[in-house]
């Protein structure tokens, strides 16, 4: 493999993370539209802040998710569901942040690619290999793509569970029975 094709895949990665990504800035969008929101840029407005890097997402969109799954019981194995894949997609996420500010190294007589991530810590420098073949990343790529098909899925299931659910109030009612 040439390294023009090894940065190929590493351009592959990161285009099909951001899709992931943006799938799940639009299911949290999708969960409040359906929840009622009728101004869809307050979505836009929320979900495409800087603050919100990948992890921070895929956690809102857990949290979104369990708010409302929590309702049922019989929604139990969804909710577990959606806690194996938000683990897997921070992980993925991990990935990528390694893969982007790692450092990379060629040989170019070789061709070979590596990337390396220094994490220095209380004994001094540590160094972890991210790449060190080209193997290594068409996993993560393939791992990825089963994430990005797997959350097709998952979010049909989602959108079941939403669509069967009854209307709630708009705000929270405070009765005699709370203490406020």
């Amino acid at each position: 493999m040439t390294l023009e094709q090894k940065h190929a895949l590493v351009g592959k990665f990161i285009a099909h993370f951001e899709q992931l990504v943006n799938d799940i800035r639009y299911g949290c969008d999708d969960i409040l539209t359906l929840r009622g929101l009728k101004d869809q840029a307050l979505c836009n407005i929320m979900f495409n802040q800087r603050a919100y890097t990948a992890e921070n997402l895929f956690s809102v969109h857990q949290m979104m998710c369990n708010e409302i799954l929590k309702r049922d019981r019989d929604n139990d194995s969804l909710r577990e569901k959606i806690s194996d894949f938000t683990n897997r997609a921070k992980k993925i996420n991990e990935f990528r942040n390694e893969l982007i500010h790692g450092r990379h190294f060629y040989n170019g007589e070789l061709e070979e690619m590596r990337v390396m991530k220094f994490t220095p810590d209380k004994q001094g420098r540590k160094t972890q290999m991210v790449i060190d073949n080209p193997d290594s990343l068409i996993n993560k790529i393939n791992d990825l793509n089963n994430l990005l098909s797997e959350y097709m899925f998952l979010n049909r299931e989602i959108w079941i569970v939403l669509l069967s659910l009854p209307d709630v109030p708009k705000f929270p009612t405070i009765g005699p029975e709370t203490d406020m």
